[in-house]
């Protein structure tokens, strides 16, 4: 986790207020964490900032080209200007063709971008999967304990991960253990005797025959019931969990189908990787409601909270419905697990935001949530740009690094405005490890919420307008410390209005969103606040 940055006298100060024992009368969402009603601010696992990278997809080739003898004979190379395609089935590999063009980034590429990442204000690299296998998502492993080739090898991992650490980064894998590739030596050797004891760690039918995940030939499923599963997973002294942590630095894992595993293989999966590394991450892969899974997992991948998101922006849930329903998701884990959580608006399964949401004024809307509610957002890898691509393999285009240079230069742009939000949050950390509270409006088609902290100065306030009106609403203020008449000012557009009675009157345009800061003086002149902390 980077520094914070505390010359304006905010920052983690008032955090170690709180664990001094300050005393505060609010009510909050959401279970004690270990510190109370918030996050601990130095837990790097809450509220960070994760960037998402597909390996093949993220930087060309140095030199031009790949190496061809590095890719399998299936193999079909790109030229990085080439947009993916659906393509036909392979019978010959149990794939479709799209599963094997690739256009040839690899972890030293990755490494030479790790400035343009961390000036997005990313606190964590998260890797699709970089295991030995045939496709080029990698989500059929042949060899947990071998960085495919095409990719690069053991070193290249360890100097991504030195990289990262110097930049006081964190370094996620992508964990494929629900399922492996079917010409995995592990699996023809199952094939190959279906009597002995390597057939016992795939599941089978009831006819005897293994069993593919979801349909898929090429990925036959593991049997996460055996021991020997389990030992090579993550029992075992050199299993795959315990070996990259201890071995590479790598901080935590991704779960791939983490909601078909089981709690009884997770909890022993988390187990493991704490043994190895106390405050390790790891984060399932769960397109379901949010509660239940604090007991295996540290957080999830929040695809309720982005279909929350999509719904209040296309007009299926208003405002006040999709905060109750956001608030129903923290009651039901707890500020902590909420805070690990991954807020997702698109990744390598779904179509990415720009087709999903062609206004340009609604995205930033849904920049803005997915930078001011509880969780960590996750970015994907292009978003800034932003990256056009609809459904698989659509969304899987190469990063356009010309248009990175343009965005850069363009103060509107959706680079700048990321950048812009990620100092937002440094400024404000209680936008990173603060707690919720719901907010009630006059008008019930604006989402309003609060982002609470120890200290009267540090809350941030949240108005959303997802709709295509503008809108004039009162707002209640429902904290007891923030005194009559104190100007609340928003950090993107620069408004300022002053609250009344527990309230502030808002005008919204279309498609807009408010972060609103209190202004509760400096102490050097007059000020309610002189015995408000």
């Amino acid at each position: 986790m980077k520094e914070q940055n505390n010359s304006n006298g905010r920052g983690s100060d008032v955090f170690s207020g709180f664990q001094r024992g300050i005393e505060t009368t609010s009510r909050f969402c959401g279970n004690p964490s270990s510190t109370g009603e918030w996050g601990d601010p130095s837990d790097w696992r809450q509220g960070c900032l994760i960037y998402q990278v597909m390996v093949d997809r993220f930087v060309p080739p140095f030199g031009g080209k790949p190496d061809k003898s590095l890719y399998h004979e299936s193999a079909t190379i790109r030229e990085w200007s080439d947009k993916p395609m659906m393509g036909h089935y392979l019978d010959q590999w149990n794939v479709w063709s799209h599963e094997v063009d690739f256009w040839g980034g690899n972890l030293q590429g990755v490494l030479s971008r790790l400035d343009h990442i961390q000036d997005l204000g990313a606190d964590v690299l998260y890797l699709n999967p970089i295991f030995h296998s045939l496709t080029n998502h990698k989500y059929d492993t042949w060899d947990y304990f071998r960085i495919d080739p095409a990719y690069g090898t053991e070193t290249d991992l360890k100097k991504l991960a030195i990289g990262v650490h110097d930049r006081k980064m964190h370094l996620i894998l992508d964990g494929v253990f629900n399922h492996m590739g079917s010409m995995s030596p592990l699996y023809q050797k199952a094939l190959a005797n279906p009597k002995g004891p390597t057939a016992g760690m795939f599941r089978r039918n009831n006819e005897g025959g293994f069993i593919p995940w979801a349909g898929a030939q090429n990925l036959p499923e593991l049997d996460l019931n055996s021991s020997a599963v389990a030992e090579m997973i993550y029992k075992g002294r050199d299993s795959v969990v315990r070996h990259y942590i201890r071995e590479f630095g790598v901080d935590g894992w991704r779960l791939d189908v983490a909601y078909e595993m089981g709690i009884p293989f997770l909890s022993g999966l988390r187990k493991a990787a704490r043994e190895e590394l106390a405050k390790s991450l790891l984060v399932g892969e769960i397109w379901n409601f949010p509660g239940g899974w604090q007991g295996c997992l540290d957080g999830i991948l929040a695809m309720h909270g982005r279909q929350i998101i999509l719904s209040l922006l296309d007009g299926t849930l208003n405002g006040a419905t999709a905060g109750a329903m956001w608030e129903r998701g923290v009651l039901s884990t707890g500020i902590d697990f909420a805070l690990k959580s991954w807020l997702v608006l698109e990744n390598h399964d779904t179509p990415r935001l720009t087709d999903l949401v062609r206004s340009r004024s609604a995205r930033k809307v849904a920049r803005m949530l997915q930078f001011t509610l509880p969780g960590s957002p996750c970015l994907y890898y292009g978003c800034e740009i932003p990256l056009l691509g609809g459904h698989d393999p659509d969304q899987r285009a190469p990063m356009d690094w010309n248009a990175v240079e343009k965005a850069e230069k363009d103060p509107a742009s959706e680079l700048n405005l990321i950048k812009r939000l990620s100092r937002i949050r440094e400024e404000w950390p209680s936008l990173k490890w603060g707690g919720f509270r719901l907010v009630h409006t006059s008008d019930p088609s604006l989402f309003c919420f609060m982002r609470t902290a120890p200290g009267v100065r540090e809350e941030v306030l949240v108005v959303v307008n997802a709709t295509g009106k503008a809108r004039k609403a009162m707002v209640q203020v429902p904290e007891g410390r923030i005194h009559d008449m104190t100007p609340m000012e928003c950090q993107i557009t620069g408004w300022s209005g002053r609250t009344h009675c527990g309230f502030l009157e808002v005008n919204l345009p279309a498609r807009s969103a408010m972060i609103l800061v209190p202004d509760a003086g400096d102490g050097r002149d007059y000020t309610k606040y002189k015995h408000t902390f």
